[in-house]
């Protein structure tokens, strides 16, 4: 049942509602590709464009996305709890009543990202960049932030990390 799909053009492709679970997909690409209600638990996208995608509803569960490139993407209720973003680029992302818990973003890129009531809880943010970034409303408890960059971040409180120490730390519980 995985299929195997190294160096495709899904660019702006139609996937909702595709089931693509367990899936290996190198470097494809899907930016600008509609991924609503999308099934992707446990896929491969490592070093994949997934730039500007549609991802509302769509389920991400414990993909491996090291290396991937979801700047600009974004959507309302998606699940990439236990995935590994690592790496990853998430600038200017916007993610709404999202689940992130026990996500990998060391190392990711989340300038100008948005996470909207957002669940990131256990999530591990190591050396993660959120240079203007907005957390307002997301509930980070128990998360590994080491190294983090908090520059001009809006806190989970609605602070800004520039007036309260240049951190979100105390937001953590």
């Amino acid at each position: 049942r995985q299929a195997y799909l190294k160096g495709c053009d899904l660019s702006g492709a139609d996937l909702r509602d595709i089931d693509l679970r367990d899936t290996i997909m190198t470097r494809v690409d899907l930016s600008r590709a509609d991924l609503e209600d999308a099934n992707l638990v446990g896929a491969t996208l490592k070093d994949a464009n997934l730039r500007r995608a549609d991802l509302n509803h769509a389920v991400l569960r414990d993909t491996k996305t090291t290396g991937a490139d979801l700047s600009d993407a974004g959507g309302i209720d998606v699940d990439m709890s236990n995935a590994d973003l690592s790496n990853a680029d998430l600038t200017d992302t916007v993610f709404r009543d999202s689940n992130f818990d026990e996500v990998n973003l060391s190392f990711a890129d989340l300038t100008g990202s948005r996470f909207d009531n957002t669940d990131m809880v256990d999530a591990k943010l190591r050396f993660a960049d959120f240079t203007n970034a907005n957390l307002e409303g997301s509930n980070l408890n128990r998360a590994k932030i080491n190294g983090v960059i908090w520059d001009n971040t809006i806190c989970p409180s609605g602070d800004n990390s520039d007036d309260v120490g240049s951190t979100c730390s105390g937001y953590l519980r």
